[in-house]
């Protein structure tokens, strides 16, 4: 498959920066930043309880650090991020001024979301999360050693048209960061086939996993920000969503041991990320 070039988004006083550009990836698939599959960025909140946060730090795995100011985000929001990312490969969806033009209607099949009022106000309201927060994320260089830290909202601005109903929309210009310590690339009906937040977070964070080793119960309700308050609770909740893994294809099977460790097995044909972990 041709690959489509990477989408150059430098405001005027970064352009001597050697900012890294958006993947290379094809217009019929999705990718995503290793380091928001691999933390709580992206996390699981329940309804009604999402809260702001002011600079607090995000759980996640050894060698990326996060820092979070805005309303907390979660797997919606991570779902409308994905999707902005990937319209960006095709360059028919380019505006001038590197804007990416979707319809709502489009956007909203697209995620998975019911076409209509209800469907709108959600897009709205995460669009709005993930343009008025401020994100730091630290990474090591996987060639050089050294760390590099990518900074600013997610979304940087965006027009909307209620006549068409057409969105406008400007990723930050820094995004490409991002993918800098590894991307891996979504199997994008499987994400938005699954039945809950959970389940979409273990798809993401299994999938961007070079190797998979075991790992505590306790550590991935750490690491997928989850707001159970019991061990037990999540731990019931895991099981469901890792059947549900199961169901759609994204796992062969899970096993927990007498020592509450999650061994997973994958199936062998999978893409593999670039610069993994």
């Amino acid at each position: 498959m041709a690959k489509s070039k990477s989408l150059q988004m430098l405001p005027d006083n970064l352009e001597d920066q050697q900012i890294p550009n958006l993947p290379a990836h094809t217009n019929i698939e999705h990718v995503a930043p290793n380091s928001c599959l691999q933390s709580a960025l992206f996390g699981l909140i329940e309804k009604g309880t999402r809260k702001y946060l002011k600079q607090q730090k995000v759980n996640s795995l050894n060698g990326i650090e996060i820092w979070y100011t805005g309303e907390q985000l979660d797997q919606s929001d991570l779902d409308v991020f994905l999707h902005a990312i990937h319209l960006t490969a095709d360059e028919k969806n380019i505006l001038p001024g590197n804007a990416v033009r979707f319809s709502m209607n489009g956007f909203l099949a697209a995620t998975g979301k019911s076409v209509g009022g209800s469907g709108e106000k959600w897009l709205m309201g995460v669009i709005d999360r993930l343009a008025a927060n401020m994100v730091y994320i630290e990474v090591p260089d996987s060639y050089t050693k050294k760390r590099q830290m990518y900074g600013g909202s997610l979304i940087r601005d965006f027009f909307y048209d209620y006549k068409t109903q057409t969105y406008s929309l400007r990723l930050n210009s820094s995004l490409g960061a991002l993918f800098e310590r590894g991307w891996t690339p979504v199997q994008w009906e499987q994400r938005v086939s699954l039945s809950n937040n959970l389940s979409k977070w273990l798809h993401g964070f299994y999938n961007s996993m070079q190797t998979i080793f075991p790992m505590q119960v306790s550590r991935l309700l750490e690491l997928s920000g989850s707001s159970c308050g019991r061990l037990s609770d999540f731990r019931r909740a895991l099981r469901r969503s890792l059947d549900n893994l199961v169901e759609v294809g994204a796992l062969k099977s899970w096993t927990i041991d007498d020592d509450d460790k999650i061994h997973i097995v994958r199936f062998q044909t999978r893409k593999i990320t670039e610069k993994p972990v």
